[in-house]
């Protein structure tokens, strides 16, 4: 209830309708100008249309050829989600991009503050394989860094079942 900071612009408030505008997509027609990047960034991401991940039809604005501006380019994408939600909300995002096919995204994400995840590692391998060697001497850093720390990961579980508990416990056994 009530307005909410928007970031990166000179507005600083958004209305409680606009919110919900830019949450479900729909009537984009009746944002501020200052929500335009905010739309155009979630859009990107999450389509836009009716359901999840939709394009919706062609035949709308913005859809196919014309006039209207085109979406941004990976780079300017991923420079726009840090200005406005922060390089956390970023690395994020460009993960869900690379998990729901975009292997375009894969060279943006930033090796030192992306979430190590398997299912990340398991994206990042997958389209390696179709990329040129500058692209995959781009991506090793990264790749060495999540395996690193899901190795990490695994060892901190793995231990105490490998070496038994970390505390003696009294045994009930004679003797023991």
């Amino acid at each position: 209830v009530g307005t909410v900071p928007l970031p990166g612009t000179d507005d600083p408030f958004l209305a409680p309708a606009d919110r919900w505008r830019l949450l479900l997509g729909r009537r984009a027609d009746r944002l501020p100008p200052s929500a335009a990047p905010i739309a155009t960034a979630l859009d990107e991401l999450y389509g836009s249309g009716r359901g999840e991940g939709s394009r919706g039809d062609l035949s709308g604005p913005g859809r196919g050829g014309g006039r209207e501006a085109p979406y941004p380019g990976v780079r300017e994408w991923s420079e726009e989600l840090a200005a406005l939600f922060g390089p956390g909300i970023r690395e994020e995002v460009l993960a869900a991009a690379a998990a729901s096919g975009r292997k375009d995204v894969l060279t943006e994400l930033d090796a030192d503050s992306v979430r190590p995840s398997v299912d990340l590692l398991r994206t990042v391998l997958r389209h390696a394989g179709g990329l040129p060697e500058a692209r995959l001497a781009a991506l090793r850093p990264l790749v060495r860094r999540l395996v690193d720390a899901l190795t990490r990961q695994l060892a901190t579980r793995l231990r105490p079942a490998l070496h038994g508990t970390a505390l003696p416990r009294p045994s009930r056994r004679p003797g023991g």
